[in-house]
């Protein structure tokens, strides 16, 4: 993982429009490199090379990453000559990024603007994992101080293979212009065409175009100017955000052989067998969770096109439109310009040129899409549906194949055992059974060929529970109410509150956080270059010589201030996720997916712009219980306020449920929040001076008059008097924290909760040092 945050290094020189200019300034012609103070390894990791053209004849430009589909360049890297206005479509000559890591990929379509020098450009295939710059949304003041990056020329170098910053100052803004001044010897060479100029807070406000070349190496050595004019991007969201949609397929795009877009749920993948698939995210190729497929396996290579005249087809390796080898398609065609959608309710979707979500121009859908959890009595959903709950989704597949499928152990924990064919669907009858039907067939009809056997029972309806059980109760009964007729019994193996939701260790280098989902708590680092290596807590020392398990490294970190990295579960599967507190308050959260070497993090981009730019002043805990870390605010004088999380603001507003306590402390370093009596929710912990620690229990907090807190006092004499050495955890797993006790070295000592001093001699058990450090 990486950040596009902007850092302090200076760099002499950064890169030259490469087209002709406003008269005066110099044209960049074909760009070269760049020298100068070098980007620190993992900073600016969405800046990217851009080649134009042969080795020969090319140039060379940068540009930056708005997503793992689209760059943000200059327009005039892309034009046949200086001065030309750039077609959209194909690049007429070959053109390819070369991302951070080394990996090359080509540039399939552009799509350019008229009013300025900027071109958004789809890359051929995606950069899994790689990070993205978020654009802003003013524009820059006059005497901000911004940063540019790129890959061009320095004093001293020609090709200096490694990216550079520069420090500018804006000196004037027009509708479609920055006009910028390098400080000190700072300034644009050739080669940095393209590169993004970036805000304090690391968000895009423009992309460079021209400059003076002041001290650049080839430049006129009389030339002494740093000036340089930059395209603006922060009134530009919305049109970046609709062209480089990354699950819209516009007309002439393709979906390579291999190629995966991933959705809110679900993904859509051109499998290298040849078969087009929509699978749940957490299953895939190989791994199950399929709800549709074209049914063209078989042919290694085959390719998806999004037609220009509106039918989307899969096609043999060396096939295409006049060529033949069409394996299928939504026989949409004589509608021209259509586009294909994959919807955020997991629906595929061609759509009529001026259709869109919502709207009555669909002309094809897989039918995938998510449909309510109950199914009422005489409803029915056909194959392909899907219905969510917080840990397993229910699905048929294509074939008429009705399972449930787990979605943290990412496996199937039940099924039908029986298909239909295409066409299948499931209904809920009037009668009370549940049944599944193949094509034509119903109630009075037959042809059916799995069911509950529940009938007799008018009114009975079918609903998927949020435990993931799938039930059919009678007409009045219900979760809690009783009258269940039939039950799949996937009830979760272990309903206690996961270890995983409250952050433990506060910006130290070690944490303690559930990083694989066992519901115990493991011992996490994370280095000062930011990286975050994990063991897993197997017992831990008294367990012997298995009681850790290293798996190395997990993440490279998108920063290397940890006071702003937190460890907590904010999707709620029961792993810790990543979570960057930046420097102008907002947080940005990266999904545990299994870590570097397993599954590559999924990035949500930020989830919540923040209500403080102080890091310390955020804890992150799961304050309702339901699962998900939860935003806890300390104001100055120790009192906590708290937003729970829906979502985060890309899936729904966090709400805000005001002051939940005045704070039995004024000093915020002292108070903790773990789970001290298995409810799921945090509780606060107190650590007084002499080191005794005093225990608040959650029950709802201010917001619930006169009952809120169940105050039970002294829970442990405690161990020490310096109270950052101090932790509560769920060593043991038991849902109870226990106290954790830093020593030297990274070392720990557990004193295990057993009632705490309430409970007399034996209210803490000592388990001695169970982590060695590292």
């Amino acid at each position: 993982m990486s950040t596009p945050r902007p850092q302090t290094a200076r760099m002499t020189g950064l890169l030259v429009a490469a087209t002709t200019v406003a008269a005066g300034l110099t044209s960049a012609g074909p760009a070269h490199a760049l020298t100068g103070p070098e980007a620190p390894n993992g900073h600016l990791a969405s800046v990217v090379r851009l080649n134009v053209g042969d080795e020969a004849a090319g140039r060379a430009c940068t540009a930056a990453l708005v997503n793992e589909w689209w760059i943000a360049t200059a327009a005039s890297c892309f034009a046949t000559a200086p001065g030309l206005q750039v077609p959209a479509g194909k690049p007429a000559l070959r053109s390819a990024v070369t991302l951070p890591d080394g990996r090359t990929l080509e540039v399939s379509e552009l799509v350019p603007r008229t009013d300025r020098d900027v071109v958004l450009a789809r890359l051929r295939g995606p950069a899994r994992g790689a990070a993205t710059v978020t654009s802003a949304s003013a524009v820059a003041a006059t005497g901000a101080e911004l940063t540019a990056a790129g890959f061009g020329r320095t004093k001293t170098e020609w090709v200096p293979g490694k990216l550079h910053t520069g420090a500018f100052t804006v000196d004037s803004a027009d509708a479609t212009t920055l006009k910028i001044t390098g400080k000190g010897t700072d300034a644009i060479c050739k080669g940095d065409t393209g590169g993004p100029l970036l805000n304090a807070a690391g968000e895009l406000v423009g992309i460079n175009s021209r400059s003076w070349q002041g001290g650049c190496l080839g430049a006129d050595p009389a030339e002494t100017r740093t000036g340089a004019v930059s395209a603006r991007t922060d009134d530009l969201g919305q049109w970046i955000s609709t062209v480089a949609d990354p699950l819209l397929v516009r007309p002439g795009q393709t979906i390579e052989s291999g190629t995966t877009l991933i959705g809110k749920h679900l993904k859509l993948s051109m499998q290298a067998d040849g078969n087009l698939v929509i699978h749940h995210n957490s299953g895939g190729e190989g791994k199950g969770a399929a709800l549709w497929a074209s049914g063209t396996y078989g042919n290694p290579g085959a390719y998806a096109i999004m037609q220009g005249d509106g039918n989307f087809v899969v096609y043999k390796k060396d096939g295409g439109d006049g060529k033949g080898g069409h394996l299928w398609s939504t026989a949409t065609f004589g509608n021209a310009d259509a586009h294909l959608r994959f919807q955020n309710d997991g629906n595929l979707v061609v759509r009529k040129k001026d259709g869109g979500e919502g709207t009555d121009g669909a002309l094809w859908s897989s039918d995938t899409g998510l449909r309510p959890n109950t199914l009422p009595s005489d409803g029915r959903y056909p194959a392909g549906f899907w219905a969510d709950s917080p840990g397993r989704i229910l699905a048929m597949s294509r074939d008429g194949r009705l399972y449930i499928w787990d979605k943290n152990q990412a496996k199937q924990v039940w099924s039908s055992d029986a298909a239909g064919g295409d066409g299948s669907y499931l209904s809920m009858q009037r009668d009370g059974n549940l049944v599944a039907y193949r094509k034509g067939g119903g109630d009075g009809q037959g042809n059916s060929y799995w069911s509950t056997a529940t009938f007799g029972n008018p009114g009975a309806y079918l609903t998927f529970q949020n435990d993931g059980n799938l039930v059919v109760y009678r007409k009045d009964g219900g979760e809690g109410k009783g009258g269940a007729l039939w039950a799949s019994g996937t009830l979760p193996a272990d309903p206690r509150p996961s270890a995983a939701v409250n952050e433990a260790g506060g910006s130290d280098r070690v944490r303690w956080a559930d990083f694989d989902g066992d519901r115990k708590p493991d011992y996490i680092t994370i280095a000062d270059n930011g990286a975050v290596s994990v063991w897993l807590n197997r017992g831990g020392d008294p367990a012997g010589a298995n009681g850790w398990q290293g798996i190395g490294q997990v993440a490279s970190g998108v920063t290397a201030d940890r006071s702003r990295v937190r460890l907590a579960d904010f999707d709620g599967d029961g792993r810790a996720d990543y979570l960057v507190i930046n420097a102008n308050g907002s947080v940005n959260v990266w999904l545990n997916r299994g870590g570097d070497k397993v599954a590559p993090w999924k990035p949500l981009g930020q989830v919540a712009t923040g209500v403080t730019t102080d890091p310390g002043k955020v804890r992150f805990a799961d304050w309702d219980g339901d699962g998900r870390t939860d935003y806890l605010l300390f104001n100055d004088t120790g009192a906590v306020d708290v937003w729970l999380n829906r979502g985060g603001d890309q899936v729904a507003p966090w709400q805000g449920i005001g002051r939940v306590t005045t704070g039995a402390t004024p000093d915020r370093s002292r108070v903790r929040f773990a789970d001290g009596d298995g409810d799921g929710k945090a509780d606060y912990y107190a650590i007084k001076p002499d080191g005794k620690v005093d225990l608040f229990l959650n029950r709802g907090g201010d917001v619930v008059p006169n009952n809120g807190w169940n105050v039970v006092g002294q829970v442990s004499s405690g161990r020490t008097t310096d109270h950052t050495k101090v932790q509560f955890v769920d060593f043991t797993a038991d849902t109870h924290a226990d106290y954790v006790l830093a020593g030297t070295g990274g070392s720990a000592s557990v004193l295990a909760w057993n009632g705490g001093d309430p409970a007399g001699d034996k209210g803490w058990t000592d388990l001695g040092k169970v982590a060695s450090g590292a």
